[in-house]
């Protein structure tokens, strides 16, 4: 791997290097939907685990 790393010129790895910057931001704005809807969902499982606070009085006709 290291012969083939010297054998590079500096302006194609300078290329290289920007095809990989550029590949690796490509890639993390084609996954960003999948990394909002994740979160999104994590966010609804921690907010379901409280009481809604609107719903609370519904109870308490019950009770009666």
């Amino acid at each position: 791997m290291n012969r083939v790393a010297y054998a590079v010129s500096p302006r194609c790895g300078k290329i290289l290097r920007v095809a990989a910057w550029a590949a690796l931001i490509v890639l993390l704005l084609a996954s960003l939907p999948f990394l909002f809807g994740a979160l999104n969902r994590g966010i609804d499982w921690i907010t379901g685990l409280f009481p809604n606070p609107t719903k609370s009085w519904e109870a308490l006709l019950w009770l009666r």
